[in-house]
């Protein structure tokens, strides 16, 4: 368990750019050599990946809500459709 999660956090380091040049490339030789770290790589960075996009959806979903909430307000509603008449 202990080498597991030590390894789940060199990767996430790798993944966020936090390693100085020599442990960068040192990771990068280790990725070749063991079997499965290269794979395990690449699962992270697509975990990470789906957490943007889901991040983003919420947002997306906020804003149209807000949207709707404001436009729901007449006077508001009026003042944009000035703006752009």
């Amino acid at each position: 368990m202990r080498k597991s999660l030590h390894e789940t956090g060199e990767i996430e380091r790798y993944l966020q750019q936090e390693m100085p040049a020599p442990e960068k490339a040192l990771f990068e030789a280790k990725m070749i050599i063991v079997p499965g770290l290269q794979e395990k790589v690449y699962h992270q960075r697509k975990t990470y990946q789906l957490i943007r996009w889901f991040a983003r959806w919420q947002q997306k979903k906020k804003l149209e809500a807000i949207h709707r909430s404001l436009m729901n307000e007449p006077r508001f509603r009026e003042s944009i459709h000035s703006i752009f008449s």
